[in-house]
């Protein structure tokens, strides 16, 4: 994917809260025009040439081409800002993958930030 094949680009992952709850509540078909209007949500937030993809259950994935710490946390504050607007509470992690990295490592690193995040939040699903 552009971007991805060699040196630096941002990865935020983020997981969806209670989406099995109201899955169970109020229907699969719920559960889906929920997970559709956030990957609508987050794609809206990204640059031209990010990729929003859906990695299961609850959670998304973010794939920042080319970008570094800075532009990483940019995208992060505009999701953070908008937080309201989003059609479901969630939580969010990120990675920098650096020059040489593998895109495991990155997506691995992604994965525990989200759920250290999610660690500092009281009453969020893990």
């Amino acid at each position: 994917a552009g971007g991805w094949e060699g040196g630096v680009g941002g990865g935020i992952g983020g997981g969806m809260e209670c989406c099995t709850e109201g899955n169970d509540a109020e229907g699969q078909q719920r559960g889906v025009e929920v997970l559709v209007a956030m990957a609508a949500c987050l794609t809206s937030r990204a640059r031209s040439g990010d990729v929003v993809i859906r990695a299961g259950g609850d959670e998304f994935l973010m794939l920042l081409a080319k970008a570094d710490e800075e532009q990483t946390q940019t995208i992060i504050e505009r999701i953070e800002a908008d937080r309201h607007n989003a059609p479901i509470g969630f939580t969010m992690g990120h990675a920098i993958r650096r020059d040489g990295a593998s895109l495991d490592a990155a997506l691995a690193a992604a994965d525990q930030s989200l759920y250290a995040m999610r660690a500092q939040r009281p009453g969020v699903s893990r």
